[in-house]
C-alpha cells in the first residue's frame, strides 16, 4: 500500500516545521540557534503542499518544463500561499502572524528577497514528493 493523502499531509507539515525551525534558528545566530514557529504553520505547510504544490508539481513534470521554470513557479505559489494564509490569520485574529519589514515586502506578509529560498524549497519539495509517492508501507491495522 502506498502513502495516502493523510500520511503525506503529516509528512509535509512536519518537514515544513523542521525547515522553519532551522531557518529561524540560523537567523537568530550561532550559537543561540533559537528557532520559533507557531503551530498553525503545520497546517499552512500541509494544506499548501497537498492542495497546491502536489498538483502543480505533477502538471509541470508531465509537461516536461525545465527545472528553473518549475522552481520559479513553485516560489510564486509559495508566496501566494504565504500571503493568503497571513491575510486570513490577520483577519481572523486581528494580529499579523508575521511581519516582514519594508522594503521589498508586500503588506508585510511576503518578503520578495526570500524568492531564492523558496526556489530551493521547491526543488526539495519535488524530491520529497517523489520520495513519498515511492514509499510502500504496511499499516498496523486493517
Amino acid at each position: 500500500m502506498y502513502l495516502g493523502t493523510v500520511e503525506r499531509y503529516v509528512a509535509y507539515g512536519v518537514g515544513g516545521m523542521m525547515c522553519e525551525l532551522a531557518f529561524t534558528g540560523v537567523k537568530a545566530g550561532w550559537p543561540k540557534f533559537k528557532g520559533k514557529i507557531p503551530l498553525w504553520n503545520f497546517f499552512i505547510y500541509s494544506t499548501g503542499a497537498i492542495a497546491a504544490f502536489e498538483p502543480l508539481h505533477l502538471y509541470l513534470r508531465e509537461k516536461d518544463y525545465p527545472l528553473p521554470l518549475r522552481v520559479s513557479l513553485y516560489a510564486c505559489a509559495f508566496f501566494a500561499i504565504e500571503y493568503a494564509a497571513g491575510y486570513l490569520i490577520t483577519k481572523a485574529t486581528g494580529k499579523a502572524p508575521w511581519i516582514y519589514r519594508k522594503p521589498y515586502s508586500i503588506h508585510g506578509l511576503i518578503h520578495l528577497p526570500y524568492f531564492p529560498f523558496w526556489c530551493v524549497l521547491g526543488f526539495a519539495a519535488e524530491k520529497t514528493h517523489l520520495f513519498l509517492l515511492s514509499l510502500n508501507y504496511s499499516p498496523f491495522y486493517k
